[in-house]
């Protein structure tokens, strides 16, 4: 689904900084599998569970979530009374 989301949008974020979120494993990938030239290439990988652009963030943060209790305490969140 996240894939799907940012597929259409690919062509805009390409070569652009952009800001990642999921964990990070490391993996290896093997060249010339089975060839007495085998050998394996370390490199980390990533599973996306969000990405954030100057322009949106997928999957969109729900509006429906509870705000932080430290964040709802700020003087801005206060009611006038």
């Amino acid at each position: 689904p996240l894939a799907e989301a940012l597929a259409p949008l690919w062509p805009t974020i390409v070569g652009k900084r952009v800001e990642c979120f999921g964990a990070v494993t490391p993996d290896e990938w093997i060249i010339a599998k089975g060839s007495p030239n085998e050998r394996k290439v370390p490199y980390l990988r990533l599973a996306l569970e969000r990405i954030a652009t100057p322009d949106f963030i997928l999957p969109a943060p729900s509006t429906d979530s509870p705000i932080d209790d430290e964040i709802a305490n700020l003087p801005m969140f206060e009611t006038a009374a």
